[in-house]
């Protein structure tokens, strides 16, 4: 158990007014907060370790001069233009891994968002392969190696690494087709690389919008607008498309039925579809 100073003062709203009508703010201070280590991941447990590091022995900074380092070099992170290693030479430790200074959003002390919560949210803010090492100038902080392995999807990384609109997902999510989360920590789901790169390079059929209008029941001249408006409306995306100039856009076929297995409001199912309408029923 560690005690950090994560919040910094403001107002929030008492509910109730003045003479002149004007809602009445009080003023909320400052406070220091304990936090478990136990209670965090890892990643957030260096995060926390280097906050309270920072705070006992801070710099010329102040209390906020968090290294974080990446398993990419400096001149890699940080490329050079055309020609400038040729006019001033190489850089001082360009090929050691790179580090920067992370500075962190700010936790107001009026917030309902608990302190283990927002380090969970900072400690992925920043990309999968960056990681804390500690307070600048001072020895990594004693979770550092397990905060460098702790590399996990959340939700929005895992959404952009599989190509889906945040509608699809929600659909998806609904549907029950995307994996579920690995594990949860202070109500947010991460994703372990490898389900998601599983789901990722799955084998599945790709069907190009005149097989999704089929699919889905639509027939007539319009069939593949009313297809590709359905699409828009449920956010999936297109994965590829086929070769040649007249090459439609091909989506992934069991996204498709997995979405319209569960479309609310299918009213007649099963039956065809001319123009975007419901075929009429044989007599």
């Amino acid at each position: 158990m560690i005690s950090l100073m994560l919040r910094t003062d403001s107002f929030r709203d008492t509910g109730e007014t003045d003479p002149d009508g004007a809602p009445v703010r009080e003023f909320v201070p400052a406070r220091r907060e304990p936090i478990d280590l136990l209670d965090l991941t890892p990643r957030a447990r260096t995060l926390a370790e280097a906050i309270h590091q920072a705070q006992r022995h801070p710099g010329p900074m102040g209390p906020a001069e968090i290294m974080l380092e990446c398993d990419r070099t400096t001149a890699e992170v940080y490329p050079r233009q055309e020609g400038e290693a040729a006019a001033y030479g190489p850089r001082e430790r360009e090929h050691e891994r790179a580090r920067r200074h992370y500075v962190r959003s700010v936790l107001r002390s009026a917030s309902e968002m608990s302190g283990a919560e927002y380090l969970e949210r900072e400690a992925r803010s920043w990309p999968m392969d960056w990681y804390v090492v500690g307070a600048r100038g001072l020895d990594p902080v004693p979770s550092f190696e397990a905060g460098r392995g702790d590399r996990v999807y959340t939700h929005d990384t895992a959404r952009e690494a599989l190509r889906l609109s945040l509608r699809a997902w929600d659909l998806l999510t609904h549907a029950k087709h995307l994996p579920a989360p690995d594990r949860w920590a202070h109500g947010r789901p991460h994703w372990y690389p490898a389900t998601i790169d599983a789901y990722r390079t799955r084998e599945v059929e790709l069907w190009p919008v005149s097989k999704v209008a089929e699919q889905l029941g639509y027939e007539g001249k319009s069939s593949a607008s009313a297809a590709r408006a359905q699409l828009g409306r449920w956010g999936l995306l297109a994965v590829g498309r086929e070769t040649g100039r007249s090459g439609e856009s091909l989506y992934a076929a069991d996204q498709v039925e997995a979405l319209q297995a569960h479309r609310p409001g299918r009213g007649r199912r099963g039956a065809a579809r001319i123009d975007g309408k419901f075929a009429p029923s044989s007599p």
